[in-house]
């Protein structure tokens, strides 16, 4: 995590596409919460959340789709 990111407390993935993981998990010495949600209306992104300083949706792009594109061009 780059150090001018704020403190992240807490984490979303998309329940459906990721089956498997810890409730928090520690990185640069920072714990951070790990939830799950059912919604459907964004699978591909993980939303972090850092209180009073903001939210973050990052699009997971898998490394198959990188391929595919080069090899189509």
């Amino acid at each position: 995590m780059p150090h001018s990111w704020p403190q992240i407390a807490h984490a979303t993935v998309n329940a459906a596409m990721w089956s498997a993981f810890p409730g928090r998990i520690l990185l640069a010495n920072h714990v951070i919460r790990l939830h799950r949600a059912t919604a459907r209306h964004a699978p591909d992104t993980i939303c972090l959340v850092a209180p009073g300083r903001g939210r973050w949706d990052l699009l997971v792009v898998p490394a198959s789709a990188v391929g595919a594109d080069r090899q189509a061009g």
